[in-house]
């Protein structure tokens, strides 16, 4: 199902891949509502932690 959706995904964005603002959005989400209800995030907290280097939003 997962590569369905995300084919079908990648069509309606014109191919482009995930931008700095969706991963901002799901990323941030995931690590914020983690905080939030006392779940770790590892993976999320990460990824987002780069993406913010890669932009240097610190």
């Amino acid at each position: 199902i997962r590569n369905i959706l995300s084919g079908f995904i990648s069509k309606g964005r014109g191919g482009k891949l995930k931008d700095l603002d969706e991963i901002d959005y799901y990323n941030g989400g995931v690590v914020k509502l983690g905080k939030r209800i006392g779940v770790e995030t590892l993976v999320n907290e990460k990824v987002y932690k780069r993406a913010l280097e890669k932009l240097e939003i610190k």
